[in-house]
């Protein structure tokens, strides 16, 4: 009895022990296929695999961005020579989607994209973008910029980072130096909740371009003063220096929409030419970062000296003041190439129209 009974027992414990193998392969297994159809529904719903958080953000937000921006200047219809021929200009589109930190700053860049869009038009300009993005709080950085044909990027600007794009030397207008850019912050957090939408969110979202900079123009308004008084054989002015003085900003922050950092020293030399039929000089022109674009005045100081196809020096002025706003074009009159003192000088403050300055020696 005692040999049946320790036979017995011994066959009821592997019968136990089979049956517990077989119910611990069982729920191995249903795990495992729960698992993988788990994996195969979170990669459809994912394009992209580091996007789809599902401890923090289940759900990615399918947006659809369009950009738009103008050419024209604030206060003129159109200013720019290279949207006269479009045919022969596109435009680069540079964007950087980031995650937003609580304290508002940016904490990690999720995507860069460089999209080539189509030829510059004069007037009105969009683009349509798509990116896939986390249901977190998301900034976007836009950047659009003018290109020749066979360019592959803008030589007047370094955008490496958004963050701090920098102006390029030498400075002075160029002939595709110009830019416009814009920044957002949207919350898509409210839609991170598990269970409380919809794997995939679609979105649709607008961002208006604005140029980072003003620009202004030099003009010499005492041609014939000058020619009077030094006779008709005098040196033709072919060159303008124009030496900043104190300093300008070199870089522009896109997310905060501000100018950032300081550069003394700077000056470059442009050509001049016949303006105003015959009766006056433009000197030079340039385009500096101004930010932000809610009318804040800017001011800068300029020291011009003429200079005639031999590189000798006609005329060196006294310092200008010039005071700019973002995406507004200012006119600086004055007597660069003779000395007149005039009792007062003339400034037309009307931000509507072209802004005057006539400076006096």
């Amino acid at each position: 009895m005692d040999l049946y009974n320790k036979y017995n027992v011994s066959e009821w414990g592997n019968r136990k022990e089979t049956i517990r193998r077989k119910r611990l392969t069982t729920m191995i297994s249903a795990s495992a296929a729960a698992l993988l159809i788990l994996s195969l529904l979170l990669l459809s719903s994912c394009e992209k695999k580091d996007l789809c958080y599902l401890d923090a953000h289940p759900h990615v937000c399918h947006t659809r961005l369009t950009l738009k921006f103008n050419t024209a200047w604030d206060n003129e219809p159109i200013y720019s020579n290279y949207t006269r021929t479009a045919s022969n200009v596109s435009v680069r589109y540079v964007l950087e989607f980031w995650t937003m930190g609580d304290d508002g700053r940016l904490e990690t860049q999720l995507e860069r994209k460089i999209v080539n869009g189509g030829a510059l038009n004069e007037g009105n300009n969009s683009q349509t973008v798509n990116v896939d993005l986390p249901a977190t709080k998301i900034a976007v950085l836009a950047w659009a910029e003018p290109l020749a044909s066979g360019q592959t990027s803008n030589p007047y600007f370094d955008v490496a980072s958004l963050s701090s794009v920098k102006m390029l030397e030498p400075f002075g207008a160029g002939a595709t130096k110009d830019a416009f850019s814009g920044s957002a912050t949207w919350d898509y957090s409210g839609y991170g909740v598990p269970h409380s939408h919809a794997n995939d969110l679609d979105f649709t979202e607008e961002l208006e371009l604005l140029r980072p900079f003003g620009t202004y123009t030099v003009i010499s308004n005492d041609m014939e003063e000058y020619f009077e008084k030094e006779g008709a054989d005098a040196p033709v002015p072919h060159t303008a220096k124009v030496n900043y003085q104190m300093w300008i900003p070199p870089m522009f922050d896109t997310f905060r929409q501000v100018a950032s950092g300081s550069q003394s020293g700077a000056a470059f030399d442009h050509p001049v030419s016949i303006h105003t039929e015959g009766k006056e000089y433009k000197l030079a022109e340039d385009l500096i970062f101004i930010g932000p674009g809610d009318g804040t005045d800017n001011y800068y100081n300029i020291i011009v000296e003429t200079h005639a196809a031999d590189g000798s020096s006609i005329h060196k002025s006294g310092n200008a003041e010039i005071r700019m706003q973002r995406n507004k074009h200012t006119l600086v009159y004055g007597a660069f190439l003779t000395v007149r003192k005039p009792s007062s000088p003339g400034i037309d403050d009307d931000f509507d129209e072209i802004i005057e300055i006539v400076i006096p020696d």
